[in-house]
């Protein structure tokens, strides 16, 4: 895990949490937006999808998406990684504790800032307030009742079409929670040094570094399957991801 704590997170962060409010500088951003946290015990899976989503009927493929639909592809997030607490100062009379998301693997181009907030967590337990620490920023987390329950987290390796050496394929990886699951599978070529995707929405090359799948769903315990609700590529949508003998319990 490249130096971050072995540790295991509180029990109260396992599960499946959705975003219900945005305020960065007091005011609210993002209304409207799907945002999920699915939270185990070592690994989270993120995933951001912004409003306004274009229709995607009769797109099997990124090739099929027009301008219009690769300029809202490039606006989507998502990460994956090890997720670190550490005692706070309390917020108010609330007990509160510093969480920070190591991410091994994002959908944008790494960042060069932590992803670090002091959480509080609500009376019941079912949900939580993240105040940004580095940044000034609120956002509100609604853990789901059917997230609740045994979890599990396995990974693939994955390898790069370019051969590029020095930032090898995180490969796969499928988190669990409850009856709810989070799927990762990298891109094949490595992005070019940029501050954000949407530098590419135009770019010739933009099928190969959007493709990569980061999405969310249903899943069956009994049959250790999931159906596929929410992803960044929107045609994957209504698949089946199967925990399969290819899967390695993740490190």
């Amino acid at each position: 895990m490249g130096g971050v704590s072995h540790e295991p997170v509180p029990e109260a962060y396992v599960g499946v949490w959705q975003r219900t409010l945005l305020e960065v500088a007091g005011d609210e951003r993002e209304a409207g937006s799907l945002v999920f946290w699915l939270q185990t015990p070592h690994w989270h899976g993120d995933l951001r999808l912004p409003v306004q989503r274009p229709d995607f009927s009769g797109c099997e493929r990124l090739s099929d998406c027009t301008p219009e639909q690769r300029r809202w592809l490039v606006r989507q997030k998502g990460f994956a990684g090890i997720t670190q607490i550490s005692a706070a100062p309390a917020h108010g009379d609330a007990p509160a504790s510093f969480c920070q998301w190591h991410r091994q693997v994002d959908y944008q181009p790494t960042r060069r800032t932590r992803d670090y907030g002091r959480i509080v967590f609500y009376p019941d337990g079912q949900a939580l307030d993240e105040f940004g620490v580095d940044t000034e920023y609120r956002e509100t987390w609604v853990r789901l009742p059917q997230s609740t329950g045994s979890t599990a987290a396995w990974r693939k390796n994955g390898r790069r079409e370019d051969s590029s050496g020095d930032a090898p394929s995180f490969g796969e990886l499928l988190l669990v929670a409850g009856s709810c699951f989070f799927y990762l599978r990298d891109r094949a070529v490595q992005l070019p040094a940029i501050k954000h995707l949407e530098a590419l929405a135009d770019d010739p090359r933009a099928t190969a570094y959007l493709d990569m799948e980061l999405s969310t769903g249903r899943w069956d315990a009994d049959v250790q399957s999931g159906e596929v609700l929410h992803s960044t590529l929107p045609w994957c949508e209504g698949r089946t991801i199967r925990a399969d003998a290819g899967w390695v319990p993740a490190a």
